[in-house]
């Protein structure tokens, strides 16, 4: 379990968290999405204690991140959008990184390695940024750790990379486990999260699982739109609405999720949304 209660914190005078209150319970993949600056690297620099609040409480697990227990720092990690590589060959950095994490398994790790088609005969730093991108990815999966923090983990990846990503997630993704996914990408995760998290000048907006968007929500796109839809736009073949599933009439089948979509109506409308979910009795 991840808790967050009432916590503040600032970069100098800006004031980035007033008061943040987070729950999220294992066995969850949670999409973590919000523009520029709206505070998704910093929650998860926070909850891996790379950062420290100001005030209020936190808890990831039985653990306080800003105390950095080496049994904390075993469970938890956290992958960064920007990624310093030592000027070493992976087997070097295996050999000296491998170690402090006893659930490492080195089999797994070749197996990652080998899905992405990461060469061994590279030196980190000089490997292209997506080539690092897939080797880090590689050694956090291979951590087998219950907290894992991606921050825009498929920038970099192409198309069969972000595949296998997507497959390594899916496998990981045990009852046991939390995985936080921060992106823009949002096509690349619609088919592996299953609560969707969006924040917006330090502030949460919404905070729901994928099961209740599809209860409560309608995405659709017609010639035309949909009467008292929440949010639309143009898209090719016509308009692409959200709207209250519930006033649709007939409750048709629920949709998948487009979380771009969801995304936009949150923050052009959110009020509205998140009082469908209250009405629905499907608040968190």
């Amino acid at each position: 379990m991840i808790k967050i209660e009432n916590l503040s914190f600032s970069y100098r005078k800006n004031k980035l968290f007033p008061e943040l209150n987070i729950q999220i319970k294992p066995g969850t993949v949670c999409g973590l999405l919000g523009k520029n600056g709206a505070g998704k690297s910093t929650l998860l620099q926070l909850l891996a204690g790379l950062l420290f609040p100001e005030s209020g409480k936190y808890s990831v697990g039985k653990h306080i991140p800003s105390e950095r227990m080496p049994e904390f720092l075993e469970e938890v990690c956290f992958v960064g959008e920007e990624i310093l590589s030592p000027c070493m060959k992976p087997d070097e950095y295996l050999i000296r990184n491998a170690s402090f994490y006893p659930k490492f398994s080195a089999d797994s790790m070749r197996k990652n390695l080998e899905k992405f088609e990461v060469s061994a005969d590279k030196k980190l730093n000089e490997m292209s940024y997506g080539e690092r991108k897939k080797f880090f990815l590689s050694f956090a999966f291979a951590r087998n750790c219950s907290f894992l923090l991606l921050d825009e983990p498929t920038n970099g990846l192409d198309i069969p990379s972000k595949s296998v990503f997507r497959k390594m997630v899916a496998e990981c993704a045990t009852e046991d486990k939390i995985i936080i996914i921060s992106t823009h990408q949002t096509r690349d995760l619609e088919k592996i999260i299953d609560t969707a998290l969006i924040l917006d000048k330090g502030k949460i907006l919404f905070h729901h699982s994928i099961e209740e968007v599809q209860d409560n929500l309608l995405f659709s796109v017609s010639s035309s739109g949909v009467d008292g839809a929440f949010y639309s736009e143009k898209v090719p073949g016509g308009v692409a609405c959200v709207s209250d599933r519930a006033a649709a009439g007939g409750l048709p089948a629920p949709t998948d999720t487009d979380l771009e979509m969801l995304f936009n109506a949150v923050l052009n409308c959110g009020d509205k949304i998140n009082n469908v979910f209250k009405a629905g009795g499907k608040t968190k």
